[in-house]
C-alpha cells in the first residue's frame, strides 16, 4: 500500500473519529430537536446566498483564465467550478478540487503549466480576500467581538494580512531572501517559488484587482449565507462574528488531515461558539447546514462531469 493512500485511510479515520466523538457529546436526540425546529424560509435564503456564491466564484475564474490569454466562457467558467466542488467534497482537504480543476482547465487550453498557474493564483487571490474579510469584521466590530478566542482570530488575520502584502513587494524579499537561502538553502526552496508566484501576480495587476473584488463579492455572500442559517436555527447572532467564524472555518476545511475538513470543521465551529454560550449541537449545524448546502451544488456538479467531462 502506497503512503498516499495510507494517508487517505487516515484521514477518513480522523473525519469518521470527530464526527462520533461529536455525536457522542451531543446526541443524536439533541440534533433532531434542532433540525425539527429549522425555520425554512431563512434556510431558502441561505442556500439563495450559497447559490449566489458559486455564480460569483465562476466569473473569478473566468477573468483570471482570460487573463492568461485563454478564452473561456462564463458558462465553461460556472461548469468547471461545480465540477472541482463535486470532487472537493469527496477527496482529501478543499486542495483535491483544485487537481480536477487543473485538469479540466488543461484540457480546455492545451497548456497545463498555465492551467497550474490559474489554478494557484485562483487559490492565492481567494486566500487575500478571506483574510481582508476577515479584517473588516474584526476592525469594524471589534467592540462587539469581546471573546478572547474570537480576537485571537482576528489579529491572526491581521498578521497573515500583513505578511501576504510584504511578500507582495519584491525589494522586501528579494533581501530575506539573501539572508535565509545561506542557511536553509533547498529546504525552503519551495517557499521562494510560491513567493515569485505571488509576484508575477501583482496585487496592482488589473486582473488580478478584478478578481480579488469578485473575490470580496463572493465571501460576502457566503457570510450571508451563514448568518441566514443561524436564522434559521433561531440564533440571534451579530452578523460581524460571521466575518471572522467563515475565514476561520475555511481555513478549517483547508487543513490536510480529513476527508474535505470533516469533522475538523464541526469541531472548531463547537469550540467557536461554544465561547457565546452556543450549545454543541447547534455549533455543529451551524458549520454542518453550509456544507450541505455546498454539497447540492456539488451534486449538481457531479452530474454535469458524468454527463459531459472525461478527464
Amino acid at each position: 500500500m502506497t503512503r498516499k493512500k495510507i494517508m487517505n485511510i487516515l484521514k477518513f479515520v480522523v473525519s469518521i473519529t470527530l464526527i462520533y466523538f461529536l455525536i457522542k457529546k451531543v446526541g443524536v436526540a439533541q440534533f433532531t430537536e434542532d433540525l425539527k425546529n429549522l425555520n425554512l424560509y431563512y434556510l431558502f435564503w441561505a442556500f439563495l446566498f450559497n447559490f449566489i456564491s458559486t455564480l460569483i466564484q465562476a466569473e473569478r475564474l473566468r477573468i483570471i483564465v482570460n487573463g492568461q490569454s485563454i478564452k473561456m466562457n462564463y458558462l465553461k467558467a460556472y461548469k468547471f467550478n461545480l465540477i472541482s466542488t463535486f470532487f472537493g467534497i469527496f477527496l482529501p482537504t478543499v486542495i483535491g478540487g483544485d487537481v480536477v480543476k487543473m485538469a479540466l482547465l488543461s484540457s480546455h487550453s492545451g497548456k497545463r503549466a498555465v492551467s497550474i498557474g490559474v489554478v494557484t493564483i485562483d487559490r492565492v487571490i481567494g486566500t487575500y480576500a478571506l483574510v481582508v474579510v476577515a479584517l473588516i469584521g474584526g476592525i469594524v466590530g471589534r467592540k462587539y467581538l469581546t471573546n478572547n478566542i474570537v480576537l485571537y482570530t482576528v489579529d491572526a488575520f491581521i498578521i497573515a494580512f500583513l505578511t501576504l502584502l510584504t511578500l507582495n513587494i519584491k525589494g522586501i524579499w528579494e533581501n530575506l531572501w539573501k539572508f535565509i537561502e545561506p542557511k536553509f538553502g533547498k529546504k525552503i526552496s519551495s517557499i521562494n517559488t510560491f513567493v515569485h508566484t505571488l509576484q508575477s501576480y501583482s496585487i496592482f495587476n488589473s486582473y488580478f484587482l478584478k478578481a480579488f473584488i469578485w473575490s470580496l463579492f463572493f465571501y460576502m455572500a457566503i457570510v450571508t449565507s451563514s448568518y441566514f442559517v443561524s436564522l434559521s436555527l433561531g440564533l440571534i447572532i451579530n452578523p460581524l462574528v460571521f466575518f471572522v467564524f467563515v475565514p476561520l472555518l475555511s481555513l478549517a476545511s483547508m487543513a490536510p488531515i480529513s476527508i474535505s475538513g470533516i469533522g475538523v470543521r464541526e469541531g472548531v465551529s463547537v469550540v467557536f461558539f461554544s465561547t457565546m454560550g452556543i450549545s454543541s449541537s447547534l455549533g455543529v449545524l451551524l458549520s454542518f447546514i453550509p456544507f450541505v448546502l455546498k454539497m447540492i451544488m456539488g451534486f449538481v456538479g457531479g452530474i454535469i462531469y458524468t454527463i459531459t467531462e472525461k478527464i
